[in-house]
């Protein structure tokens, strides 16, 4: 990729502050901030507790119904 297809969506992330950058001559160096990524990181681990306890919860309701779905394929 050419750096001006880069420049803009590098910006951005600096914007949010997700990313540093620097500029030494012509090489521009980006370093992560893994400090910053900690809310995102959080967020995804609350989703990802509430879909794993939902999925449970189904798969649960389906092992308890899944005989009586049985038994009424047979009486058909």
């Amino acid at each position: 990729m050419s750096m001006p297809a880069v420049m803009p969506h590098l910006q951005i992330l600096e914007t949010s502050s997700l990313v540093k950058s620097e500029k030494t001559g012509r090489v521009h160096t980006c370093h992560i901030d893994a400090a910053a990524l900690a809310p995102l990181e959080r967020w995804v681990s609350e989703r990802r507790a509430m879909w794993e306890q939902n999925l449970d919860r189904l798969g649960e309701y389906l092992a308890a119904t899944a005989p009586l779905a049985k038994k009424r394929k047979r009486q058909k």
